[in-house]
């Protein structure tokens, strides 16, 4: 009895082209990938996020330090910085930091940011 290429005898297949036995061997794997692209994968849903940006004003130095301290706040609550531009004039330089956090956060990242400068201040002043 012939099936197509194959050939059937007592239940065992005859395989009569090396193509058939690589799409045997593959079906398997290309199952497994099907699953889990589609059933396993199921990631959660993506949180709303809120945009904001600082000025960051001052010395080179200063601003260097502003940044990595913002950066690390916007990392700390899951959020991405997307871009800055900069102005610069003499000795200072004026920088706008563009970023983003997830929604109800923005407002606590920005008191700590301004937090974190305050409180360095007053320990300067001391």
């Amino acid at each position: 009895m012939s099936i197509g290429k194959c050939l059937v005898r007592r239940s065992t297949y005859v395989l009569t082209e090396p193509i058939i036995i690589i799409r045997i061997l593959l079906l398997p794997i290309i199952l497994i990938v099907v699953h889990h692209h589609f059933i396993v994968k199921n990631p959660a849903p993506k949180p709303k996020m809120s945009n904001s940006f600082e000025l960051l004003t001052g010395p080179i130095n200063e601003i260097q330090r502003k940044y990595e301290i913002l950066s690390d706040l916007v990392t700390e609550y899951n959020g991405k910085v997307h871009g800055s531009q900069s102005h610069i004039s003499s000795n200072a330089i004026s920088l706008v930091v563009y970023y983003e956090v997830p929604e109800g956060k923005r407002e606590e990242v920005k008191q700590r940011f301004n937090n974190h400068f305050v409180y360095n201040n007053q320990q300067n002043y001391r």
